[in-house]
């Protein structure tokens, strides 16, 4: 089983050379292309003298360029920074000055580093590396939702335990088409529809941006014409671990976010607990902690607990349902709030509603 990003990769390589993975308007690339062009950008990076366990900050477009880049990066050995596209110089020149990467990859050098993403490289894989499970493969900026901005640290196994997972959390197979216009510079699209597409040998659509108005176009362009409805699924998770909470199979506890996530293949490895009415994970996709910031490390992950900043109520049927976060702005004044014991369900705002965008060959349930 892989437990690295790039061991995904060549698995999937491995097992359908010739199917296609990769669809965009411009082209397509089969799992073996994929491989290919990442093992021939990764030389192209270690030339530049990146290598293993340097930092690299990316400017991550929801493109090919960055994708490829982005997979050749982990197949090195590199900590990748992504930042979102649009952001100003000023937060980029701030998160340059705080990491000090090895390089720094714009629109400027994609481009020449990456040439034509389209071009078949039929025998190339990426590049054999000493990457660990536990090595570091992302640092994570956050929006600093439970306190000031960190840079979340997350591992292979992280991701690579994510895209094993997310197939099995939302039953897809190889026939499946996912797709996406998340940003790359998240863990949302990188972990479950990159890596999950991986997984278990499914189409990955990737869309530059979302367009309400071209959403249908898009699907029908890319063959996502055959699904017979949309199957709602409501799930949780934090760049700290992308093992949350999850509707089980087959059940819809509207109103919930789930219960907790497991692995298709390792059984039970998440935990969750309330702990002061606030939700508590614990599973081998925790954090190891912030970059350079030990003392909050040290007072946020204890005991391989992790606390959430939310609060929950814990249902009889093993789910949980949201109620609020823990830490607010009110007035203006940064504080703790919790409401009463007798309170009132609030709208989840960590609650997503999943629509399967995806080609699926089996009729989806209906919900009511």
């Amino acid at each position: 089983m892989p437990d690295t990003i790039s061991g995904l990769l060549t698995a999937a390589a491995d097992r359908d050379p010739d199917g296609i993975w990769l669809r965009t308007d411009e082209g397509t690339l089969s799992f073996a292309a994929a491989a290919g062009q990442v093992g021939r950008l990764a030389e192209r990076l270690r030339e530049t003298g990146v290598g293993r366990g340097d930092l690299v900050v990316l400017i991550a477009r929801t493109t090919p360029p960055y994708l490829l880049c982005w997979l050749a990066l982990a197949a090195l050995g590199a900590i990748t920074v992504p930042t979102d596209p649009v952001g100003t110089q000023a937060e980029l020149a701030a998160l340059v000055g705080q990491v000090e990467p090895r390089l720094t990859v714009d629109d400027e050098v994609i481009h020449p580093l990456v040439g034509d993403w389209r071009m078949v490289e039929r025998d190339g894989r990426p590049p054999p590396t000493d990457v660990r499970p536990d090595d570091l493969a992302v640092l994570i900026p956050t929006s600093g939702t439970t306190g000031r901005s960190k840079l979340v640290m997350q591992t292979h196994r992280a991701y690579a335990m994510a895209g094993e997972g997310f197939p099995y959390w939302m039953e897809l197979t190889a026939a499946d088409r996912l797709m996406t216009s998340l940003p790359l510079f998240h863990i949302n699209a990188p972990a479950y529809s990159v890596l999950g597409s991986l997984a278990c040998g499914a189409g990955l659509v990737l869309l530059p941006r979302f367009s309400a108005s071209g959403f249908l176009d898009s699907a029908r362009a890319h063959g996502a014409t055959e699904f017979k409805g949309l199957r709602i699924v409501c799930g949780y998770a934090l760049s700290e671990s992308p093992y949350g909470l999850i509707w089980r199979h087959g059940e819809r506890p509207f109103g919930t976010l789930g219960a907790p996530r497991q692995h298709p293949t390792l059984g039970t490895v998440n935990e969750a607990r309330v702990v002061d009415d606030e939700l508590q994970l614990r599973n081998p996709t925790v954090t190891p902690g912030y970059w350079e910031m030990p003392t909050e490390t040290a007072s946020t992950v204890v005991d391989g607990w992790l606390p959430t900043g939310d609060l929950v109520t814990e249902n009889a049927d093993g789910t949980y349902t949201f109620v609020s976060r823990l830490k607010r702005c009110c007035a203006g004044v940064d504080r703790t709030c919790r409401p009463p014991r007798s309170r009132t369900r609030s709208s989840p705002t960590r609650t997503y509603a999943r629509s399967r965008w995806w080609v699926s060959r089996r009729s989806c349930p209906r919900t009511r």
